[in-house]
């Protein structure tokens, strides 16, 4: 039998976050580490000095008064978001207008692959039931990858020469599914995200299919105790 204080154990690990001051670059990613953690270290590349780099630039943002002390202010969202409205205006607010961006990003550079060698996409698969949690855990896990990813490439001196990621949560379901989905869609309306089967990506998507040909141009992440079910596509 399990005890309820081993399983409290097991759950708080999950949480687990060691301060990158404290600890020296070899010894940082040894001990047990959240499973986010374990992705902005693997997914980004992200070292000792980049975390400390990213640490002084939100502290330094936030010296600076109220207007700069929210995440997507320092990562300046604002001017992305307009660019992507110029593509589309109908985008109401922040994570609309990110999840267009990761749906407009796929179809743009999911042709010809092999030509667009700086592009590299990671997938964020809720599980196959695609209730709320699971589409909630891969969409704002997917924003949550992506403002980390732009928190490193403040710290990048030569940025031309990065890989340019997206990071695109994908619905686990097909597309002609999302209908059955009430909870879902009530959810997306509530944040005025309006023809949730045209701005998401969704399992059957053309895009994502022609890039998971090509196992060099893509990462796979798994939320909502999702594992690899090879029949799921």
């Amino acid at each position: 039998m399990i005890r309820s204080n081993d399983v409290m154990n097991k759950h708080l690990n999950l949480f687990s976050y060691e301060d990158p001051e404290l600890y020296e670059e070899e010894n940082l990613f040894e001990s047990t580490q959240a499973p986010w953690f374990y992705h902005i270290t693997h997914l980004l590349d992200l070292k000792k000095e980049d975390f400390l780099n990213i640490k002084s630039i939100v502290e330094n943002e936030k010296k600076r008064g109220n207007d700069y002390n929210h995440i997507l202010d320092i990562i300046d969202y604002k001017t992305y978001s307009d660019i992507m409205r110029k593509i589309n205006n109908n985008m109401k607010n922040a994570l609309s207008v990110y999840l267009f961006s990761c749906k407009y990003f796929l179809n743009k550079y999911s042709k010809n692959t092999e030509s667009n060698g700086h592009v590299h996409f990671v997938f964020v698969f809720g599980n196959n039931t695609a209730d709320l949690d699971s589409v909630c855990s891969s969409i704002v896990y997917s924003f949550f990858l992506y403002i980390w990813y732009c928190l490193k490439s403040k710290t990048t001196k030569e940025k031309n020469s990065d890989i340019l990621k997206f990071f695109i949560p994908i619905i686990n379901i097909k597309r002609s599914d999302m209908k059955l989905k009430v909870l879902i869609n009530w959810w997306l309306e509530k944040c005025e995200i309006q023809n949730p089967e045209e701005i998401l990506v969704f399992n059957d998507d053309k895009n994502l299919l022609e890039v998971l040909k090509c196992d060099n141009k893509y990462d796979i992440c798994f939320v909502d105790f999702n594992d690899f079910e090879p029949n799921s596509m």
